[in-house]
C-alpha cells in the first residue's frame, strides 16, 4: 500500500488536502501472455481491480487452505453442494458477509444506494437494498451472488458479480 496527498483550496484560500491510498497486488494469471511486455515480469494489479480479486479469493477459498492463516476464507464451497432454493441462498450470504468482514479490512459493505438498485444482471427486478446479494438459479444449479462494497477512505461504491456453481 502506497499513499499520495493531493491538494485543492477552496475560495477561501485555505488549502485542503485528502489521503489518498492506492493498493497494489500482483496479477494470478500466469500464462505466457499475462507478463509485462516490457519488463517481461508478472503484472500488477491496482486499487479496486486488486480487491475485487481479494474477494473472489476470500469466496473461493475452504479455511485451513492458506498456509499460517488458517481463518482465512469461507465455507461457502460447502454450500454449493446443498439444494439450490432460497434457504441455501441466505446461509451463502451470511458467510459471505462473515468471511468479507473477517478477512477484508480494506472493504466495508454497503447496501446500494436507490441510483443502482433497479435491475440486476440477468433483468429481474430486485427490492433488497442489501450489501450482499445471493439469488438462488434452482434451473441453471447456480446461486447469483453482488457484493457492493465501499474502499475504506473513499466515497466510490463497487460491485463485484460471481456465479457459484458447484465443481467436483
Amino acid at each position: 500500500m502506497t499513499s499520495s496527498f493531493t491538494g485543492t483550496s477552496d475560495p477561501a484560500g485555505i488549502k485542503l488536502s485528502r489521503k489518498n491510498k492506492t493498493y497494489k497486488d500482483i496479477s494470478l494469471s500466469w500464462g505466457k501472455d499475462d507478463l509485462n511486455p516490457k519488463t517481461n515480469d508478472i503484472l500488477t494489479i491496482k486499487n479496486e481491480v486488486a480487491i475485487n480479486t481479494s474477494i473472489r479469493n476470500i469466496i473461493q477459498t475452504y479455511p485451513l487452505e492458506t498456509v499460517f492463516n488458517r481463518d482465512f476464507g469461507s465455507q461457502v464451497i460447502t454450500y454449493l453442494f446443498d439444494l439450490v432454493d432460497e434457504a441455501t441462498a441466505g446461509m451463502l450470504k451470511n458467510e459471505i458477509e462473515r468471511a468479507i468482514d473477517f478477512c477484508e479490512p480494506r472493504v466495508e459493505l454497503v447496501a446500494p444506494n436507490m441510483l443502482t438498485t433497479g435491475l440486476n444482471y440477468h433483468g429481474v427486478i430486485k427490492d433488497e437494498n442489501e450489501a450482499v446479494y445471493v439469488e438462488a438459479q434452482p434451473q441453471q444449479n447456480q446461486f447469483f451472488v453482488r457484493i457492493t462494497y465501499q474502499i475504506v477512505g473513499t466515497d466510490k461504491v463497487f460491485f463485484v458479480d460471481q456465479i457459484l456453481t458447484p465443481t467436483r
